[in-house]
């Protein structure tokens, strides 16, 4: 993943875009409380300027060194591993899930996303509709 600028950020259209491996461009919707907080986050700085001053190398390593503080295993893609599974158990579409986390195939997608006790009971509560 490459750095994300401030200018990266759309507030009026609430987008942000990003650059994943190999070099592919996303486009990621925004939260309305998530624009505003990067809005006034963001005010006085350059489009140019990293929105966050990090490189991913250091967010991953300040990540890992704040979890073992906490005494807890966790890792940046124990962050994505959480966003997938929780987009499905709120019930998005595991296509828009895929497309979200920038996978090209939905198998890669299928390993990132949990299959919880949830998931279970909420596929067989379908068939009491």
């Amino acid at each position: 993943m490459k750095l994300v600028r401030v200018g990266d950020i759309d507030l009026e259209n609430r987008r942000l875009q990003v650059i994943g491996k190999g070099n592919k461009k996303r486009t990621i919707p925004l939260l309305g409380s998530v624009s505003r907080k990067l809005e006034r986050y963001c005010k006085d700085k350059a489009p140019y300027e990293s929105l966050f001053g990090l490189k991913p190398a250091c967010i991953s390593n300040q990540i890992r060194l704040l979890a073992k503080k906490a005494g807890v295993n966790l890792h940046t893609h124990s962050l994505r591993h959480y966003f997938g599974t929780r987009l499905v158990e709120k019930g998005a579409n595991i296509r828009a899930v895929q497309e979200l986390m920038g996978h090209s195939s939905l198998s890669t997608t299928q390993v990132y996303v949990g299959v919880t006790s949830k998931h279970l009971e909420g596929a067989i509560k379908l068939l009491e509709e």
